[in-house]
């Protein structure tokens, strides 16, 4: 969000200067918002505030935020879900094969 709020100002989202003052910024904001309902939106006002942008800004973005935020909560939970069968694929627990034998036993 940050980034899509910077050339509203007049700065240059891509450049090396605002790159290296946001990435701070956002790694230390999203400690605080992990896990939080809505996260997006605080972590956002969190790294505006720290940059010194225009918080009202974030106004814009609340409308369309509950769309954005059911898209990375489906990225979350198919990410959660593709490590687990990874992970169960690279330890060799269960196969397809034998998942019958595993809901039948007693």
């Amino acid at each position: 969000m940050v980034a899509m709020i910077a050339p509203t100002i007049g700065i240059d989202p891509l450049s090396l200067h605002f790159l290296a003052a946001m990435l701070p910024a956002i790694a230390l904001g999203s400690i605080g918002v992990a896990g939080v309902g809505g996260g997006g939106t605080f972590a956002a006002l969190i790294v505006l505030s720290t940059l010194n942008f225009p918080v009202a800004l974030v106004g814009i973005f609340i409308a369309i935020e509950p769309i954005v935020d059911m898209a990375r909560t489906a990225l979350n939970v198919n990410g959660s879900m593709m490590s687990g069968v990874l992970a169960n694929r690279i330890l060799n627990n269960h196969t397809a094969d034998d998942m019958p034998a595993v809901i039948d036993r007693p």
